[in-house]
């Protein structure tokens, strides 16, 4: 019979927190040298407020991407981490004038198992 007391049950709430997170599935794979790849999910804790450094998931030119922050006064610039494909991946700037902004900042990634 199955007891859940003798095992291990993540319970998202007990390390998240119950509210102000949601999943994000990557595309594409500007963020592979931060072991963050096109198809895993990442859970994100809502931040405007990010600080530099952290991995973010932004809103730009109206798409969703994951990213590297650098805030510098009153500048925040999103950095891929790639390096092998550094020339394809380019900064970005963002512009709050056309809508861009931070979400959130990244907690964890679920790598799902390839079928």
């Amino acid at each position: 019979m199955f007891d859940p007391g003798q095992n291990e049950i993540f319970n998202f709430g007990d390390h998240f927190g119950k509210e102000g997170q949601f999943a994000y599935r990557v595309k594409g794979d500007s963020m592979i040298d931060a072991r963050i790849r096109a198809g895993d999910i990442i859970i994100v804790r809502e931040n405007p407020e990010a600080k530099s450094g952290e991995d973010v998931v932004a809103v730009v030119d109206g798409e969703l991407t994951i990213k590297k922050l650098l805030a510098r006064s009153r500048e925040k610039i999103l950095l891929p981490q790639n390096k092998e494909r550094e020339g394809e991946y380019k900064q970005l700037r963002l512009d709050e004038s056309r809508g861009d902004r931070i979400l959130g900042t990244h907690l964890a990634t679920i790598i799902l198992k390839k079928k």
